[in-house]
């Protein structure tokens, strides 16, 4: 994904960029059976985050819950009420 003999530039942050430069889901034959939800759902859960005015809870700002192996378990953050 951050091969720049692969992926044109690859360190910089880009929106528009083709889906195969992402490895996330696995490569094209093992890929994952929940991506198309995923596709959906990650982003509208980050655009509601940010619309509540998340905030990262000082001290559990690094505490993302790695317990269970690779994948992450928790990540807390504070909502302003409405």
């Amino acid at each position: 994904m951050w091969d720049d003999t692969v992926v044109e530039r690859a360190d910089d942050f880009r929106p528009n960029r083709p889906s195969f430069c992402y490895l996330h889901f696995g490569p094209v034959d093992h890929e994952c059976l929940g991506r198309q939800v995923a596709e959906v759902m990650v982003p509208e859960m980050i655009r509601v985050l940010l619309l509540r005015n998340a905030s990262l809870i000082p001290g559990e700002a690094v505490a993302i819950d790695l317990q269970g192996g690779p994948f992450p378990e928790s990540f807390v953050v504070h909502l302003d009420a409405h």
